[in-house]
């Protein structure tokens, strides 16, 4: 895991270190304990499906600084937890859903993947 730090200046540091930021890995681990360990009736709203809406994030930077395909890491990260489709995605109990401000990362993924997906606009 890693420890949270404040970024900003102005803002206190005091809690630096002091919360953790899940891997994707460890979300995705999760979830899953929690659809297998707890049914629908342990649940205060039992009908609301928790998913993963999961950003690509400046996939051109990555690509460029550290020849790094983001949207292909992502595939093969769900390809690895049996997530990579909605069926597969269904069947672990997990619905996802990918977001990007990128229209070429999306389409790709969409050669490799049938998740859905949504593209982000900036409205500045």
């Amino acid at each position: 895991m890693l420890k949270r730090r404040q970024r900003y200046d102005y803002r206190s540091n005091a809690m630096d270190g002091f919360f953790m930021i899940p891997s994707m890995q460890e979300v995705v681990d999760h979830m899953k304990f929690l659809n297998t360990n707890y049914n629908t009736r342990d649940r205060i709203n039992a009908t609301t499906v928790p998913g993963l809406y999961i950003e690509i994030k400046e996939p051109d930077w990555y690509t460029s600084s550290y020849g790094i395909d983001m949207t292909k890491a992502l595939y093969d990260f769900l390809a690895k937890n049996n997530l990579e489709t909605i069926e597969k995605a269904t069947d672990n109990g997990i619905p996802i859903i990918i977001q990007s401000f990128s229209e070429d990362s999306l389409k790709e993924f969409a050669t490799l993947s049938d998740l859905p997906r949504v593209q982000l606009i900036r409205t500045d």
